[in-house]
């Protein structure tokens, strides 16, 4: 049986999901705790398959609200429960809650003992219980706060009884008994509170009900969750539109379905102060990301802080997190010096290579991200900060607690958003714009080579290892040729050795012919022309022919867009 101390506490896990199929949009910490599988844009329905608690088909063709209690999980039972929330103009959302309770509780022998009693008390929800005949034999404290009803009141009388003392109009209970499955139900309770009252009957070996067990909660709660997520979504719906510039400044160019998705993604995890796990391949720019849910957060006009956990020497590294005292080993600066949570305060921490982290620093950083105060090395006083921690790591960290070389509790504590950032080879129909914003802004106002057909076609066959910052290093190697226009002889030996040959110049001369060739260069030339002038007349001047003949062949070429009206 258990014994909660004072303090316990059984907070549902909860979770916001898409109305259509169920993926995770946000979950809290004990979301997490209870589902350590369970990732932010994942399918939830197949995690609660494979782990039993729903059948394949289940929660399909459901209604908007409703619950029901899981099959046993260890010494526990679950309760699932949904909400559909719809605002107006915006996607509908199901708001999920799931609330673990121990098995013991519903033995006939330890319901009356105190420690049952303190258990329900703890709960934050209204628990209301009742036997086989429908007297209520359990109420918690929380029904007097949800609904006016004292425990004293009504344990012993029957659900009708109880209804009609105080006053509410539905019996989720007592339709529970009757009807031998789960029932949700809204209710009014004289106090005005509006309430999602969801009832589970429990069972005994040969399928006779024994007890029903009533969730009440108060729906204000769930109404304030819903204001907030309105105004989230009314932010992101009409949030700002940046240029490419900007946006590739803050890690989030490109147009394909990849950089959508880790755009929305950056955009939801700024909107919150809680910690974010950046995931991804070395190079595909998590850096940039890192700064750019800063740089959209209410905390941009702090600080931002990075530090690299795999750059500074285990032995010198909790210096630098948690800084040090003057003298407090050799070597030690004179004036000592600030944590890095002091110099982010207020502001963003973003810890890159966090698997690189020792098992004495990650003992102590989690004591920090629990808000405890901390000392610096040699130091006396206790350091209190404000800081929201971005971490990135290339490794598989959910490995690494299975080795036992990562706390499993600092996992969990700093993956409440996860985020993916794909590999450049997942989203090659963006190399193009990456490639030619790196040759323009290396370029600083000189001229920008151009980049023929077959060049172009080369960069999106190539699977870039070196992710974004190979990108930008091939760039640097184009422009060092000082050539006004480049074609695929021109990239770097390594990425020729590895090229299909059909994606190479000598080889589709052949395949498309001189006149294609021509034209097709012919084509580019005029339209870059256009971009960079503006104007057919500025165009012609710079490709020294005459205005007749741009405006003929940008329209021969559908380039009319691009012309001067």
């Amino acid at each position: 049986m258990l014994s909660p101390t004072k303090d316990t506490t059984l907070h549902p896990a909860c979770a916001v999901c898409s109305y259509d199929n169920w993926t995770l949009m946000q979950v809290t910490r004990q979301f997490t705790e209870l589902f350590p599988e369970a990732r932010t844009g994942s399918p939830l329905l197949p995690l609660f398959e494979r782990q039993g608690l729903i059948r394949p088909g289940q929660l399909d063709n459901i209604e908007d609200t409703g619950g029901f209690a899981c099959p046993a999980r260890g010494k526990n039972l679950l309760f699932l429960r949904w909400m559909t929330v719809r605002l107006e103009n915006l996607m509908p959302l199901r708001l999920l809650d799931v609330l673990q309770m121990p098995l013991d509780m519903f033995e006939e022998r330890e319901l009356l003992y105190s420690s049952l009693n303190n258990i329900l008390d703890s709960i934050h929800d209204g628990i209301w219980m009742i036997d086989a005949r429908g007297i209520t034999i359990a109420v918690n404290k929380a029904m007097q706060r949800i609904a006016g009803i004292a425990p004293e009141e009504v344990v012993g009388l029957t659900v009708q009884e109880a209804a009609r003392i105080k006053n509410f109009s539905s019996c989720v209970t007592l339709r529970a008994l009757e009807e031998k499955r789960a029932v949700t139900m809204f209710d009014d309770y004289a106090n005005g509170r509006h309430c999602l009252n969801t009832a589970t009957p429990v069972f005994d070996d040969k399928g006779n009900v024994v007890r029903v067990i009533a969730i009440i909660r108060d729906l204000s709660e769930i109404e304030s969750m819903n204001d907030r997520l309105e105004d989230k979504q009314n932010l992101l719906a009409g949030r700002p539109k940046y240029s490419e510039t900007e946006m590739l400044q803050m890690g989030i160019l490109g147009s394909s379905p990849a950089s959508q998705q880790l755009r929305a993604s950056l955009m939801m995890a700024a909107h919150t102060d809680a910690p974010v796990l950046l995931l991804g391949e070395t190079g595909t720019g998590k850096t940039m990301s890192a700064k750019a849910i800063h740089n959209l957060s209410q905390r941009k006009d702090r600080n931002f802080v990075s530090l690299n956990c795999g750059s500074i020497p285990m032995s010198l590294l909790e210096s630098e997190l948690f800084g040090y005292e003057s003298g407090a080993f050799t070597g030690a600066s004179r004036k000592g010096r600030k944590s890095v949570f002091e110099l982010a305060d207020n502001g963003t921490l973003f810890l890159d290579e966090i698997g690189e982290l020792p098992l004495s620093a990650q003992a102590t950083l989690l004591h920090v991200l629990d808000g405890e105060p901390f000392r610096r090395v040699g130091g006396v006083t206790d350091i209190t900060t404000n800081v929201r921690i971005l971490a990135a790591t290339n490794k598989s960290l959910e490995k690494m607690v299975e080795e036992g070389t990562f706390r499993k509790d600092l996992f969990y504590r700093l993956r409440v958003i996860a985020i993916e950032i794909p590999a450049v080879r997942e989203r090659p129909e963006d190399v193009q714009g990456l490639m030619e914003y790196f040759l323009s802004s290396i370029a600083k106002g000189q001229p920008v080579p151009h980049l023929n057909a077959a060049l172009r076609n080369a960069l999106r066959t190539y699977q870039w290892p070196g992710n974004i910052r190979e990108i930008r290093s091939v760039a640097r190697f184009l422009l060092a040729l000082g050539k006004k226009r480049l074609t695929t002889e021109d990239l770097p030996p390594y990425i020729l050795s590895v090229l299909p040959r059909d994606t190479q110049g000598r080889n589709r001369l052949s395949r498309l012919g001189l006149q294609e060739e021509v034209e097709a260069l012919e084509r580019d030339l005029i339209a870059r022309a256009l971009r960079e002038t503006g104007s057919t007349y500025k165009a012609a001047r710079l490709l020294k022919v005459s205005q007749s003949t741009i405006v003929r062949k940008a329209h021969r070429y559908n380039l009319n867009e691009l012309q001067d009206n």
